[in-house]
Formats: structure tokens, sequence, C-alpha cells
């Protein structure tokens, strides 16, 4: 004869027991587990690309640059910078971006730009660029700032076949805008194909 089918547990009973099983596990959990830092997508991804990263400014070059005379009286408000000599080549930071050496003038020379700036102020860079061909001018420069290195490449303008430069020595002003850079010590290169130049700026 066939025993009788067992009944089920009630279904109070069976709520029990998940309670008593989960209550204790979440009270131990939340007391001893240690707190995970929170997400920060953005934060890391700032990190990650930070180091490689360069601001990027083109500006126009004044040409030929204006006489003393004609400069702003503030334009180089607290001394002159001293100018250090450097081999030719970039930093290999900066050529990895650019992904080939840019063209450059062949020198630059008789640099003229002040050791302390105003954060608000505009910086005038005054100096003479030797060009490689009678067709090139100088048309402004590549300004790319990482951090408190900041390199300043001359930029050509090519001119008509039928046209060709007054002189391959051109005298160029360059005005970096207000408000580009922030206050602190900065170390600027000014390269050519041939020679370049580091100062420091101290910015307030």
């Amino acid at each position: 004869m066939p025993s009788p089918a067992r009944e089920p547990w009630p279904m109070k009973w069976v709520f029990l027991a998940i309670l008593l099983c989960i209550v204790p596990y979440t009270w131990i959990a939340l007391r001893y587990r240690k707190p995970a830092p929170a997400a920060e997508p953005y934060a890391d991804r700032v990190e990650r690309t930070a180091p490689t990263t360069h601001r990027h400014l083109s500006l126009k070059a004044e040409r030929p640059a204006p006489p003393n005379t004609e400069v702003p009286r503030d334009a180089f408000a607290i001394g002159r910078a001293t100018l250090t000599p450097l081999p030719p080549g970039l930093p290999q930071g900066l050529l990895d971006i650019l992904g080939s050496p840019p063209r450059l003038p062949a020198s630059v020379n008789l640099i003229n730009v002040p050791a302390e700036i105003q954060s608000g102020e505009p910086v005038a860079i005054q100096f003479t660029c030797h060009l490689a061909g009678e067709h090139d001018v100088l048309g402004g420069a590549d300004i790319y700032i990482k951090e408190n290195a900041i390199v300043i490449l001359p930029a050509f303008e090519s001119l008509d076949a039928d046209l060709q430069a007054r002189t391959l020595n051109e005298r160029v002003r360059i005005t970096i805008p207000p408000g580009t850079l922030k206050p602190g010590a900065y170390d600027v290169r000014l390269m050519a194909a041939d020679n370049g130049y580091v100062w420091q700026w101290l910015v307030h």
C-alpha cells in the first residue's frame, strides 16, 4: 500500500527560514565590508590622456614686426628673459603628436621676450627668422603647451609662383592672447630647423 504523500512546508516557514539567513548575512556584510571607491569614468579618462595631451594654439604673425616705439610700453614690462641656445630637435612627445617633423625656418635669432608676465595680459614675442626659400613668408606660429612646458614653432605661408619674399631675414611679432597661461613658472622653447632657444617665464 503506497505511503501517503508528504505535504509541503507552509510558505510562512519558508519565508522565515530565508529571513533567518539573509538578515545576519546582510548585517555582517555591511558591518565589515570595506568601502570601494566610487567609479569616476571621466576622471579615469582624464588621468589616462593627460600625460600625452598638448594644448595647441595657432597664432598669426605681424610682419614686419613694429619698431620698438610702436610696441606697447608694458609688452616687456618686467625685464627681458635670459635666452639659452639649443641644438635643433623637438621633444619626442611632441613629435609623436605631429607625426612627422614640421617644416621650420632655417634659424631664429634676435629674440625679444619678457621674463615675467601677467596672466591677464597679452604676451608679445619678437624674433627674426631666416626663411628657407624666397617663395616663403612667415605666417604665424603653432604653440604647444603641456603642463609647464611651451614649444613655439614658426609656421610658413607659401607665396604664389610669380611672387617672392622681399628678404629672407624677416622680423615678426607673435602675440599670445591674455588668459592663455595660468600663473606659474614655464620653460619656453622657440625652435627652428638648425637652432632654437629656451627661456623661463614667470606668470603672475
